[in-house]
């Protein structure tokens, strides 16, 4: 009887240890997104669009030294965000054929530093408007999204449009930033990085995120880094769990009385 009781008396130390640092901290948190290190910047300045700028159509990686607009197979990995970028015939003109300094970047002259690691996405004199779309991601669970953004320091123009927004289950939109029908001069987010953020829990099950920009001046530069969405069970499930692997000592030892 001593030795059971002292085995419980452990296993109850042992649960309590557990589930006591799972319930006063986030280290069980799961973080999807990408800080854009894991895709090629290329050698080139400008990214060089080959479709015809009079129609809507899907933006393709330039290689073999252009810069990535878009993520690859083989860069997303374990709790990497895949992205998309496609292009909206707006402006009825050249678009990025002649050139633009669009998609992956490790230059900083412009935003000092990326907060995440040393590259970031950037969005400069797109003539028309660009959409970088990122892969679903679950929010089921408590979820924060949050990322960074940066406006170069210069005079934008009225049609000049940035939308940052997240789309939940197809349908509903959560802005994170929208200039439409403002001045961005007036944003207070030129010159430093800004971070966006939402809280997602109970909006839905999933969320898409989108980047728009429609500028027209090589010097209209918007910088974006350390997307994220950092999801975090409920302290119920946690507790559940802590009380499951509880039970299933109190069954062994039962048996071991037995």
């Amino acid at each position: 009887m001593r030795l059971i009781t002292s085995n419980l008396k452990a296993l109850l130390g042992l649960s309590l240890a557990i589930l006591l640092p799972l319930t006063a901290t986030s280290a069980s948190a799961a973080v999807i997104g990408t800080s854009f290190e894991n895709e090629s910047a290329g050698t080139q300045q400008l990214y060089q669009d080959t479709g015809d700028p009079s129609t809507d159509h899907d933006l393709v990686n330039y290689p073999p030294f252009g810069r990535n607009v878009d993520s690859t197979s083989t860069s997303v990995t374990a709790g990497d965000l895949g992205f998309n970028a496609r292009v909206v015939n707006t402006r009825i003109g050249e678009g990025m054929t002649d050139g633009a300094t669009v998609g992956i970047d490790y230059r900083t002259q412009d935003v000092g530093a990326y907060t995440d690691g040393i590259q970031g996405y950037k969005f400069a004199d797109t003539d028309d408007l660009m959409v970088l779309e990122f892969d679903p991601v679950s929010i089921i669970l408590p979820t924060l999204f949050e990322m960074d953004y940066f406006f170069s320091l210069t005079s934008y123009e009225a049609d000049d449009v940035v939308r940052i927004f997240l789309t939940i289950d197809g349908s509903t939109v959560i802005p994170i930033l929208d200039s439409t029908g403002l001045d961005i001069n007036n944003l207070g987010v030129e010159g430093l990085w800004t971070t966006g953020s939402a809280d997602l829990t109970g909006l839905g099950s999933s969320a898409v995120l989108t980047v728009s920009v429609d500028t027209n001046a090589s010097f209209e530069e918007i910088y974006i880094d350390n997307v994220r969405f950092t999801s975090v069970p409920e302290p119920s499930s946690i507790v559940m769990a802590g009380l499951a692997g509880l039970s299933l000592g109190l069954v062994a030892l039962r048996r071991r009385k037995k």
